[in-house]
């Protein structure tokens, strides 16, 4: 079989090696986070608040972080808040085995990490570009979204099995998974681009937002993902209800509902990754939100006239495909049609719209299937996506053209 030829650039083959431990390592350590959480206080409420925190500061910092990318090496900001990681991780093990954690101190670290993230997604996402050019960035973004699948199906498997012992282990372990992925983002050799700072990151932070809401592009495509985290992960959002008073499931039914995700999420990521042109990728990302919708909508009809979980297990399926799509084909259309010098701004804002807008996504979620039972309340959430996301991808003012025709040049 023949590999990919991004395989061919020896930085992103470092780079994603990197990855492959470093997503892992983020996945058990959240997992292992909530699960104590949940241990120590016994309250729905608390792991509410402990999940907030963790998103918190990508509301909060990323469209600002994202000047960071431009004015600093983007490597060297990957590898520090790799850094950051290691030393929180090893430090919460240690805490966990001399029996010191509390809620504070998880709430503490939670910040910690929440701060890391907001710092590292830009600077990440904008040096895949740096790495492998505009030609290979489908596929650099496909398979970096294979190696987080991967980790999001295997990770909470093995924290899980390692809470069993004891918690320390898996903070131990994520420590541990953190230091391959240093030892790579250190070998890289790539020379990131950097802009001169006009002003203070307030100021660079107002210029991308202006730049943004003037270009058709960027500022839809942000907003299709805006509104698929306000309105469009309720299933996933609500897979543990969905699995007990729906479907009237165990755990088992719940870990099924939960990997038909990951592995139409990985299935998704996959085929993207075996993209050799860069044509037509706008009609693929408008396909996939508008199915994405679509494929939510559908489930919770299911839910509401058929709730079998052999009715449900494809669906789930379709939607982690598409949705692993849309995001994919945004983060690899994004740079390609923002000009030098705000890529790190832009990259920012969709890490904004993606994980800073995600606890706004779960309060309407719990809030409309609160209010209206589970099924009608999914109904409404993804009736309301479907609309404005039909119109943003149908209309022939909205995104209707190829990215590559549209590429503004410094």
């Amino acid at each position: 079989m023949t590999k990919p030829p991004v395989f061919y650039n020896t930085n992103f083959t470092r780079y994603i090696l990197g990855q492959l431990f470093a997503f892992p390592s983020a996945w058990i350590y959240g997992s292992a986070l909530m699960w104590v959480t949940l241990q120590i206080t016994n309250s729905p409420l608390l792991l509410g608040i402990m999940g907030m925190c963790s998103s918190l500061p990508y509301l909060v910092l990323a469209p600002i972080t994202g000047s960071m990318a431009e004015r600093y090496d983007r490597r060297k900001l990957t590898l520090l808040t790799n850094v950051i990681n290691l030393v929180q991780s090893s430090l919460l093990a240690l805490l966990a085995f001399a029996g010191l954690v509390n809620y504070p101190i998880l709430v503490i670290f939670a910040l910690i990490n929440g701060v890391a993230g907001a710092i590292q997604e830009p600077a990440r996402l904008a040096f895949l570009l740096d790495m492998v050019g505009p030609e290979h960035l489908i596929q650099a973004s496909a398979l970096g979204s294979v190696t987080f699948n991967i980790a999001r199906i295997l990770g909470p498997i093995i924290a899980g099995i390692l809470l069993t012992i004891h918690s320390g282990y898996c903070f131990a372990l994520a420590a541990l998974f953190t230091i391959p992925s240093i030892a790579m983002f250190a070998i890289i050799d790539v020379k990131s681009t950097k802009i001169e700072p006009r002003g203070s990151m307030l100021v660079q932070f107002v210029e991308g937002a202006r730049y943004i809401s003037g270009q058709k592009i960027p500022f839809l495509i942000l907003f299709t993902i805006v509104l698929a985290s306000t309105f469009g992960y309720g299933i996933t959002i609500l897979s543990s209800a969905i699995a007990s008073e729906v479907l009237k499931l165990g755990s088992i039914g719940y870990g099924l509902l939960q990997s038909s995700v990951g592995v139409g999420a990985l299935t998704g990521a996959l085929v993207i990754s075996m993209t050799k042109s860069r044509q037509g990728i706008m009609a693929k990302f408008r396909t996939s939100s508008i199915m994405q919708a679509v494929m939510g909508l559908a489930l919770a009809a299911v839910l509401l006239l058929y709730p079998i979980i052999w009715l449900a297990i494809p669906l789930y399926a379709i939607f982690g495909y598409m949705m692993v799509n849309q995001n994919v084909l945004a983060i690899s259309i994004l740079p390609m049609v923002t000009q030098e010098g705000y890529i790190g701004r832009v990259m920012g804002f969709y890490s904004f719209a993606v994980s800073g807008i995600m606890p706004f996504g779960n309060l309407v979620a719990g809030g409309l299937t609160q209010l209206l039972t589970i099924p009608i309340g999914l109904l409404v959430s993804y009736a309301i996506l479907v609309i404005p996301t039909f119109a943003i991808c149908v209309s022939p003012k909205a995104l209707n053209r190829d990215p590559f025709q549209n590429k503004i040049q410094p």
